[in-house]
């Protein structure tokens, strides 16, 4: 370690630094034009080599190799020993955002050398999708969470880090938009043209009964306990992973009410099937396939003179529905099996026919 002094050819006076790493390696050779910068520089680099040794004296010896690998040897490592709660179908997308956003813009970097700038070059980069589109809001978000992730566990499960560098500076702000769904009048025309076609059961379980399509999807007939009053959604479709799931998206089994409407028209269909039957079948009576329901569901909204619709905005028609009945927000939150209120308060819209309602019912308060 040493601020050396030489002559320039023309005479001046410079200052190179050299300092070691932790490692034993040299930092890159710094140089400077005056005694006090050179010393400060080799003050600073002094520093960072103090505390790289006191950071791998923190790191347990059989990870203590790692403060010298890249980004692209931690994520195996990583993924390997972070990910034990994660579902398969999120595993599925985070290979696929590590793979076509990350590795290519900082797989081969040493993970302690990974600046700020790095990442706002990557997020950049993931960002633009060519011919002046850009990637949705939703989907950086998603890529934003995730590095924000494996970095957090850099620093609190690895100790390998002591700051991370996906700042919260570069979230991209999501605007969250309201929804497409039916009014009650659309939802019942709609179920009534319906009533017919081999997607009428998944329309109606999904509008009447507020089910997700994944759990619509495999519902099977047994769970359909018409003298509790109720559907047992104890199992759900990964259409990522392509199979069934022993538990639905909340993890616990839940229950859905069945109104009368639906017990007697789930009664008609199911007439003469097993228990192990699928109780909302595709055209053929094998388990519904999404990318039929998602392609006819419009054309039948067309056909019934509704506006068009996709599977998931059933639901949110479902509780336009319930609340026209008179369900308050903690009944919505029990009926979607939503853990957390501010989920359900998405499913809840301010509709302009609701307010007007409410208007017309407003009452001079007499002294």
């Amino acid at each position: 370690m040493a601020v050396i002094k030489e002559k320039t050819s023309k005479g001046e006076l410079r200052f190179k630094v050299r300092v070691r790493k932790a490692d034993g390696t040299w930092h890159p050779q710094v140089t400077c034009y005056s005694k006090a910068e050179g010393l400060q520089v080799e003050a600073d680099l002094k520093l960072k080599t103090l505390r790289d040794l006191e950071l791998q004296s923190k790191v347990p010896l059989e990870y203590r190799n790692m403060t010298l690998l890249t980004y692209e040897d931690y994520w195996e490592r990583w993924a390997k020993e972070c990910r034990n709660h994660v579902s398969e179908g999120w595993k599925i997308t985070q290979d696929q955002m590590n793979r076509d956003f990350i590795v290519p813009e900082i797989g081969k970097m040493p993970l302690v050398d990974i600046k700020q700038q790095d990442i706002k070059r990557l997020l950049d980069k993931a960002e633009d999708m060519g011919n002046g589109r850009r990637r949705a809001a939703e989907s950086m978000s998603k890529i934003y969470n995730y590095l924000h992730k494996i970095f957090g566990d850099a620093i609190n499960h690895f100790e390998l880090l002591t700051v991370n560098p996906v700042q919260n500076k570069f979230r991209r702000k999501v605007i969250k938009k309201e929804r497409a769904f039916l009014t009650p009048e659309q939802s019942w025309k709609l179920l009534n043209y319906t009533r017919d076609h081999w997607a009428g059961p998944a329309i109606w379980v999904q509008t009447l009964a507020a089910l997700r399509i994944g759990e619509t999807q495999p519902l099977l007939v047994s769970s359909l306990r018409f003298d509790e009053g109720h559907i047992l959604i104890k199992s759900s479709y990964c259409r990522k992973t392509k199979k069934i799931k022993p538990n639905p998206k909340q993890g616990n089994w839940g229950k859905a009410p069945i109104a009368p409407e639906l017990a007697e028209y789930l009664k008609e269909k199911v007439a003469g099937k097993g228990p192990t039957d699928f109780a909302c079948p595709g055209p053929n009576g094998a388990m519904l396939e999404h990318s039929w329901f998602i392609k006819v569901l419009p054309r039948l909204c067309q056909e019934a003179g509704v506006p068009k619709i996709t599977p998931h905005e059933l639901r949110h028609s479902a509780t336009e529905l319930y609340v026209n009945a008179g369900a308050s927000t903690e009944d919505i939150r029990r009926l979607l099996n939503h853990s957390s209120i501010s989920t359900t308060m998405r499913y809840i819209h301010r509709t302009e026919e609701r307010l007007l309602g409410i208007a017309a019912h407003l009452k001079p308060v007499r002294q």
